[in-house]
């Protein structure tokens, strides 16, 4: 995903598979995909209401809030997967 917006989002599809916990810590994998977040990253200019990337708030914390509230969400709802 490349952006969210009020009435929508920006995505791609990358040929691939998910990682998990295993294949994330591989040497092999990590690598990958820390240079293609970076090519992305030196790719992209973010703009947002107008102001340069630079003199915006970082919206990372702030998502990372949300999805850990999601993921919450589905632990308090399935104890099957709570107990893994």
């Amino acid at each position: 995903m490349y952006a969210t917006f009020n009435n929508g989002i920006s995505y791609e599809f990358v040929p691939g598979c998910t990682l998990n916990s295993v294949s994330v810590q591989s040497a092999e994998v990590y690598q990958k995909v820390a240079a293609a977040m970076a090519t992305l990253h030196s790719k992209v200019d973010i703009i947002c209401d107008g102001v340069a990337e630079d003199d915006t708030k970082s919206l990372l914390w702030d998502k990372l809030n949300t999805f850990n509230g999601l993921v919450e969400d589905v632990l308090k709802t399935n104890s099957s997967i709570a107990d893994r």
